[in-house]
């Protein structure tokens, strides 16, 4: 999984791509793989991505999304209870 998660964090703009619609297909990857987590791994990947510690290489890639971006993507992590329940808002 975090193999995945930093290839896709990593992998370049396609040449067709605008920065807009590539970041946006990237956050919709990324939300593709982090729904296969189960609460306890999302909650144990945002703790992670919280401490953004310099030596972590996937909190380094996660700091090339955008804030708003990374601040969706942590929103995601920590209603991951709420997806396992079944709750909807």
């Amino acid at each position: 999984m975090e193999a995945a998660l930093v290839a896709t964090l990593m992998r370049p703009l396609a040449p067709h791509e605008s920065h807009h619609t590539g970041s946006g297909n990237k956050e919709r990857e990324l939300y593709a793989l982090l729904a296969q987590l189960d609460v306890m791994q999302a909650f144990q990947l945002g703790r992670r991505l919280d401490a953004d510690l310099a030596t972590d290489a996937l909190a380094v890639a996660f700091r090339r999304l955008l804030v708003e971006r990374r601040q969706r993507i942590r929103a995601f992590l920590r209603d991951a209870r709420r997806r396992a329940s079944g709750t909807v808002r």
